[in-house]
């Protein structure tokens, strides 16, 4: 497994339950693109989505994610379940959101990721 990929796994199960972050909050935090951490989290086979709460991370805006793999509406279900209000597909970031750097992660941000 890539470092990229250890981290952003370990940045997403960091994020507490009934808290979010976005792609693009976790992308600059750790200087690559949002559409990394998307890949990687969408990459996460059947039995990572089991632990890694991948349905805390929500795009800008804090709009959900369809996910055609998992059926529509998971994400949904799983933040509602944790005491999120979603409201038309969306959630209130400045109700819901933690900073990247406040995470008790154990990452330093800011770092240079070589291929492979």
């Amino acid at each position: 497994m890539s470092q990229m990929r250890n981290d952003v796994i370990a940045i997403v199960n960091s994020i507490p339950e009934g808290r979010v972050s976005t792609y693009g909050a976790i992308a600059r935090f750790l200087t690559i693109s949002p559409r990394n951490v998307a890949f990687v989290l969408a990459g996460l086979s059947k039995e990572e989505a089991k632990y890694v709460p991948w349905h805390r991370v929500v795009s800008a805006g804090g709009w959900l994610n369809r996910d055609r793999k998992a059926g529509d509406n998971k994400q949904e279900r799983r933040l509602r379940k944790e005491g999120v209000k979603v409201t038309g597909q969306r959630i209130d970031l400045q109700t819901y959101q933690l900073a990247v750097d406040s995470l008790d992660s154990g990452i330093t941000g800011g770092k240079i990721y070589k291929p492979g």
